[in-house]
């Protein structure tokens, strides 16, 4: 007869301890007790670094990205910003054409998606945060165009010899 150490049978066990002198086999039920201790603090680890993560989402600061046109690609960049009271703010820059600071009427971060809308261009923005650096979503401004952004500013320059704009991201 074996003896086993579970919440069915522990009254049982701990009976047949003190009554009939009977010596269970008390390797295993350590080994059960630790198993369920490792299970026990491997979900608290797990539940607390999940919700910091979640909670950690910071989406301040300058995101890029390219859209593709059959014209060529357009540089966008957002300025994003967190107001006291815990609101987005937003600005928008189209550096290829020259456009910086454009306003933007509302920003909102939800469930890891992010929404900005742009009215002075009847334009918006829709993208979900995949990680710390990078949103995937799009932009539309008539009909949709996917557009991926990264974390970071985009820097340009001018070069005299080839009279041409390049660009770094940084």
């Amino acid at each position: 007869m074996s003896y086993f150490y579970n919440d069915e049978n522990c009254y049982l066990c701990i009976y047949l301890i003190f009554t009939i002198k009977i010596k269970p086999n008390f390797s295993l039920m350590k080994i059960v007790k630790a198993t369920y201790i490792v299970i026990f603090i491997t979900g608290l680890l797990a539940g607390v670094f999940f919700s910091s993560s979640v909670s950690a989402q910071d989406i301040s600061g300058a995101w890029h990205g390219k859209l593709s046109l059959p014209t060529g690609s357009l540089t966008i960049v957002f300025h994003i910003s967190q107001t006291e009271q815990g609101a987005y703010v937003t600005t928008l820059d189209s550096p290829d054409q020259g456009a910086n600071g454009i306003k933007t009427q509302a920003t909102s971060f939800s469930d890891s998606i992010l929404t900005i809308q742009i009215p002075v261009i009847h334009a918006s923005y829709k993208g979900k945060l995949k990680s710390d650096k990078t949103i995937t979503g799009t932009f539309t401004q008539g009909m949709p165009i996917p557009l991926n952004l990264e974390k970071g500013e985009a820097i340009f320059w001018w070069s005299e010899k080839t009279e041409s704009q390049a660009l770094l991201w940084r």
